[in-house]
């Protein structure tokens, strides 16, 4: 792909010797776990692949095929599946390489989809031409969430999607009072403060669901997040349903976040400000949700199964 950029290619910008600093491998390996491409026993890349090339004793073992069904002499037997891997290779499968999938390589992709992720999102786009249309027009995924809840979604799916919107919709006001704290510290301004105002004057219509917003629904999915994160998500919440209206103890709950997730590198607290530019946003804004990087996959494969 010659370093072109937009080929979809990880790290297609670094020339030699220039290395990325993640491996491809690393980015995707929980993908191909857990629609069961391969199968890693839950065992990180480098882990998997160290315990693969240098077996241990009762792996080797338990390979042994016993009885008649032993095939150690057989010339006609397949190769040993060293990596166990889920994919059936084609002949020849080095020649011709291109990004784009074909139609048997999207219909297994397709058929991993629908059988791990059935009822979900991601499946869903695959089988409601309606729902992919929204999912494909739509410029980002508070808009599309929106839209899709006008279609005959599961009960659980739209909920779903009303609590990743309406979580997302939350977190943004964090982000601007993060801004309209960053330039009161450093610029003595207020440039952001009558944005914050209107978030929070705006918060119950913007959200789809605001009074029966809960913060323990959402974590009870989110099962691994840091206590730390947890509280601070409902503390912002509890201030967001009072209007915020304490400026300092808003402040205070920001800067205290910052510090626990970025220790020394905090802005706030450290003064760590060379980057922060006046009247210039700096950090997140709504969560995404890796909605454009879904919608890459899911179109690809839909091209290759409509090939």
């Amino acid at each position: 792909y010659e370093y072109q950029e937009g080929n979809g290619v990880i790290g297609i910008s670094k020339r030699k010797p220039n290395k990325i600093v993640r491996r491809p491998s690393a980015i995707y390996w929980n993908g191909l776990y857990i629609y069961q491409f391969i199968n890693t026993n839950g065992l990180a890349a480098d882990s998997f692949l160290r315990q693969s090339v240098n077996p241990s004793m009762e792996t080797l073992l338990s390979s042994v095929q016993q009885g008649d069904d032993t095939t150690g002499d057989d010339a006609d037997a397949e190769h040993e599946n060293v990596f166990k891997i889920r994919v059936s290779p084609k002949l020849n499968w080095n020649e011709n390489l291109t990004l784009e999938l074909d139609k048997g390589e999207a219909e297994f992709f397709q058929d991993r989809i629908l059988s791990i992720a059935k009822g979900k999102l991601i499946a869903e786009l695959l089988q409601q031409d309606k729902l992919w249309k929204i999912f494909i027009q739509a410029e980002n995924f508070m808009q599309f969430a929106k839209a899709a809840l006008s279609l005959p979604l599961s009960d659980k799916l739209k909920a779903m999607l009303i609590l990743a919107h309406d979580f997302s919709e939350l977190m943004y006001g964090a982000h601007l009072a993060y801004n309209c704290q960053l330039h009161h510290k450093v610029f003595n301004s207020d440039y952001f403060d009558e944005d914050f105002q209107e978030w929070i004057d705006g918060i119950e219509d913007n959200m789809l669901d605001y009074s029966n917003f809960n913060p323990d629904i959402l974590f009870s999915y989110a099962t691994t997040t840091k206590s730390t994160t947890v509280q601070f998500v409902k503390d912002w919440w509890k201030q967001t349903q009072n209007g915020c209206k304490d400026v300092k103890k808003r402040d205070t709950l920001i800067e205290q976040q910052e510090a626990m997730v970025k220790g020394g590198k905090a802005r706030l607290r450290w003064k760590k400000t060379d980057d922060v530019k006046e009247n210039i946003w700096l950090g997140l804004r709504h969560f995404d949700y890796r909605f454009f990087q879904a919608r890459t996959i899911l179109k690809d494969i839909r091209t290759g199964i409509n090939n």
